[in-house]
């Protein structure tokens, strides 16, 4: 449990990072509405990515026998990204609805990029 919680601390640290990034190039870049989209569609992943990790953590309780497990996360987490994809088109003229798109991608790239160095980390320092 205490690696599931340092791969969630990492994970929350890096989409942080990058909804810094994309609030920088809001403000700097002349892009305002594909850095909107980006940002906007980074918050709602990075509340699908809260809500993911805890229900990994409600499961992991469950199969050690303290709790039970009902599975709505799925269901939940496709209901907000509709609901803003839905907002992305409502408001097309002031977020890029494909930078949104990837927006809301960006935590399973996170995780992705986690997983990866975590196996680099680990074959390195098995030599």
């Amino acid at each position: 449990m205490v690696e599931f919680d340092h791969m969630v601390s990492n994970q929350r640290k890096w989409m942080l990072y990058l909804l810094g990034f994309f609030i920088l190039g809001f403000i700097l870049t002349p892009y305002r509405n594909a850095f909107l989209g980006l940002f906007f569609g980074g918050v709602i992943s990075l509340i699908n990515l809260f809500l993911l990790h805890a229900q990994g953590k409600k499961f992991a309780k469950a199969v050690i026998g303290e709790g039970n497990f009902m599975m709505i996360g799925p269901f939940l987490r496709l209901l907000i990204v509709c609901a803003t994809l839905f907002l992305a088109y409502k408001f097309a003229n002031t977020v890029l609805f494909w930078s949104m798109v990837i927006g809301l991608v960006t935590s399973y790239f996170v995780m992705i990029g986690d997983v990866f160095m975590r196996s680099l980390l680990e074959v390195k320092n098995q030599k």
